[in-house]
C-alpha cells in the first residue's frame, strides 16, 4: 500500500507528521498500522495522526498508537478517535503538562459569559471570498510567528475556499481585524473550526465568537457536520471562547503542530 490507498492522507512537513484522515476498512488494522509506521520511518518524520474507527482503536492501540481525543456520539460508520503514534520519542512527552491541566481546569469551572455587547459602528462582520485571501494571509502572519499551514501564501488559501472551506471576518474601516475558518470534510460528516485570529487592538468584543456563529449556519447547510476546533492547550483565551460557544473538551495532541514559535500540545473541542 502507498499513501494513495489512504483518503486525503499527505506528509505534513511543516510538522513532521503523518496526517491520516481516514483508511480502507477493508485491510486489517495491523497491516494499515504497519504500513503507516513504514511510509513515516522512510520520510523521516515524528509523529503519526490518525482518525480510527472506534471499533478499531484497540487494535491500533495493540500496534503502539496511543488515543489522544475521541470526537463523542458519532455513529461507528465515521473516524471518530484521534489516535496518535510518536517515531521521536520526544515529541511524545509534553514539557507543559501542569501548566496546561491548570488552564484547562480554570476554563471549565468559569461561568458561561455573558451576551456580547453591540459593536463599534465601524466594525463589520462578513462570510469571505477569494478576493480576501491576501487580507486573511497578512493577518495571520502577524498574529503567528510560525503557523502550521502554507498560510502566507494567498493561493493556498484561495484554494482552500475553492475546495469548499469557508472564513469570516471582521473588518474596521475596510482592514481585516478578525478572521475564523472552517474545514468541512463532507465523507466524514466533521468540519474543523480553525485560523482563529485576532489584532490585539480588537480583543475584548468576541469577535471570533461573533465570526465562529456566522460560520456555523454555513457549515450546517452542507449537512449535519460535527464541530471540532483545536485549541493551544497553554493559551488560555482560544480554550475559553470555544467553551463559551459551547464546545466540550474532548482529549488533548501532545506536540502535534509547530505555532507560535514551537511544538504545541493541542486541546480538540467538539461540538455537535
Amino acid at each position: 500500500m502507498s499513501l494513495c490507498d489512504f483518503p486525503g492522507a499527505y506528509e505534513d512537513k511543516l510538522n513532521r507528521r503523518l496526517v491520516v484522515p481516514a483508511y480502507p476498512r477493508s485491510v486489517p488494522p495491523a497491516a494499515l498500522a504497519a504500513r503507516l509506521v513504514s511510509i513515516a520511518n522512510r520520510r523521516r518524520l515524528d509523529k503519526i495522526w490518525l482518525w480510527s474507527f472506534s471499533a478499531d482503536a484497540p487494535a491500533f492501540e495493540n500496534e503502539g498508537f496511543q488515543v489522544e481525543a475521541v470526537t463523542a456520539e458519532a455513529p461507528e460508520q465515521k473516524p471518530t478517535v484521534s489516535m496518535a503514534y510518536f517515531l521521536d520519542a520526544a515529541r511524545a512527552v509534553s514539557q507543559h503538562t501542569d501548566l496546561e491541566d491548570k488552564i484547562l481546569t480554570t476554563v471549565c469551572r468559569q461561568s458561561p459569559a455573558a451576551g456580547p455587547k453591540p459593536l463599534p459602528a465601524e466594525v463589520a462582520i462578513r462570510l469571505l471570498s477569494t478576493g480576501d485571501a491576501g487580507a486573511i494571509s497578512r493577518l495571520l502572519q502577524k498574529m503567528f510567528s510560525t503557523y502550521p499551514a502554507p498560510v502566507s501564501d494567498p493561493g493556498y488559501i484561495q484554494k482552500l475556499m475553492r475546495k469548499g472551506c469557508l472564513f469570516a471576518g471582521a473588518f474596521s474601516k475596510h482592514c481585516l481585524v478578525s478572521v475564523v475558518g472552517a474545514y468541512p470534510e463532507s465523507r466524514w460528516q466533521r468540519c474543523e473550526i480553525t485560523d482563529c485570529a485576532t489584532l490585539p487592538a480588537y480583543r475584548g468584543m468576541s469577535l471570533i465568537n461573533r465570526l465562529a456563529g456566522l460560520l456555523e449556519p454555513a457549515v450546517r447547510e452542507k449537512g449535519p457536520y460535527t464541530l471540532y476546533s483545536l485549541a493551544r492547550a497553554g493559551s488560555c483565551g482560544m480554550n475559553r471562547v470555544l467553551f463559551n460557544l459551547g464546545y466540550r473538551f474532548q482529549g488533548r495532541l501532545i506536540n502535534n503542530c509547530h505555532i507560535g514559535g514551537r511544538f504545541e500540545d493541542m486541546n480538540l473541542w467538539v461540538r455537535h
